[in-house]
């Protein structure tokens, strides 16, 4: 399939701005990134989704979520 060539990405910024970035990448799947996880530093955030994608906590986080979401690249939208 397909999914097996998107790269699995993190987004820094629960905002708007990462929220119309998540959008458009679910929506546009020819960009081949799929968003997975969202880190934010708001803990009122931490546990919610946007567009279906969890937001976990601050960017300090991202070393031990690595592994378990398998992401290859972070965007940063703050």
């Amino acid at each position: 399939s397909g999914d097996r060539y998107q790269r699995r990405v993190g987004i820094v910024g629960a905002g708007d701005m990462g929220s119309a970035l998540a959008n458009d990448l679910i929506s546009r799947r020819s960009f081949g990134l799929q968003p997975v996880i969202f880190f934010d530093d708001n803990k009122r955030k931490w546990g919610r989704r946007l567009h279906g994608v969890p937001i976990v906590g601050p960017i300090s986080s991202l070393p031990e979520r690595v592994l378990q979401t398998r992401i290859t690249e972070v965007i940063i939208t703050m």
